[in-house]
């Protein structure tokens, strides 16, 4: 379940009601990005999660698109927070779509 939508929900019930049925249903992935809605979208995953996290495959992505190491870590550390967890089932770099995109994002 992608979590874009959930920051344009007029109220976090409305988003916990949306998570909670679709977990009910057997969805069991659910993906967000700290970009959507500034990291609200995040947060209201979180809350809508709490007590059920060992239903779901979850994960975030991160942007590198200043292509540098420390801003994604940055990133990272901001979604966990965020998200109140210490780690993720996957964590995905968005938009790899340059030919260089590659080297770039596992440059060290």
């Amino acid at each position: 379940m992608g979590g874009h939508h959930l920051g344009d929900a007029d109220t976090v019930k409305e988003v916990m009601n949306i998570v909670h049925k679709a977990i009910d249903y057997g969805i069991d992935f659910f993906d967000t990005w700290w970009e959507y809605h500034t990291g609200k979208s995040e947060n209201r995953l979180a809350r809508a999660l709490a007590g059920r996290r060992d239903k779901v495959f979850f994960m975030t992505k991160v942007s590198t698109h200043s292509r540098d190491k420390k801003v994604a870590i940055q990133k990272l550390e901001g979604s966990l927070k965020r998200l109140q967890r210490d780690q993720l089932d996957l964590w995905q770099i968005h938009e790899v779509i340059y030919y260089d995109d590659p080297e770039l994002h596992f440059a060290a």
